[in-house]
């Protein structure tokens, strides 16, 4: 398993490499990241190609035990964290975490008047295919004429027995981002969302 750990700078050349990739084969006209740990790659792919975003939660049940264990795993060693979720992802334990809490963000009331035809749904790493499934599920409720496809900067290659991303640059990768709990960045990653999709 390798391990990848993205400043807010690298963060952004990779979503700029995912959104060269994706512009190849496909042009959305909204995009929709998975909240809140997609929002910046959310907002930069929707810059790119000059698309609306919008946010859409798909909450774990065990989100809160996360939650309670970030500042223990912000002091840790860097190698010692990497070693624990890479036991984590060989044991299964996302595998048998399967359902969501799925529900949209703020949506601004215009766009309940648009008729999306392509829409890219897109999150940091699609660990099980749970997340990514549940959510097209949720996106073609309210949009269900759009071409929806989805992109991550990683993918697990145990997420493609129960879905496959259409876009993608790394496979079977450790990511941590200033969208982890335990990076130094993560305050200012928080403040940032706040500013642009908080209550």
């Amino acid at each position: 398993m390798n391990f990848i750990e993205l400043s807010s700078e690298n963060a952004s050349r990779e979503t700029k490499k995912l959104a060269d990739i994706i512009s190849r084969q496909y042009t959305p006209d909204a995009v929709v990241f998975v909240a809140r740990g997609a929002y910046r790659i959310g907002l930069e792919l929707g810059e790119y190609f000059n698309v609306p975003v919008f946010e859409i939660f798909a909450e774990r049940k065990n989100s809160a035990l996360k939650k309670l264990a970030a500042p223990v795993l912000r002091i840790l060693p860097r190698k010692l964290k990497f070693t624990l979720r890479n036991v984590e992802i060989k044991k299964g334990t996302y595998e048998k975490d399967t359902d969501r809490n799925v529900f949209w963000g703020k949506i601004p009331a215009e766009a309940d008047h648009c008729s999306f035809k392509n829409i890219l749904l897109v999150d940091d790493s699609c660990d099980t295919g749970n997340t990514f499934t549940q959510c097209v599920g949720e996106i073609r409720k309210k949009f269900p004429e759009a071409v929806i496809k989805t992109a991550a900067i990683n993918v697990f290659s145990c997420s493609k027995r129960i879905f496959n991303t259409d876009f993608y640059i790394y496979t079977d990768h450790i990511i941590s981002g200033p969208w982890s709990n335990d990076s130094p960045e993560h305050k200012a990653f928080i403040c940032g969302y706040n500013e642009k999709f908080g209550k």
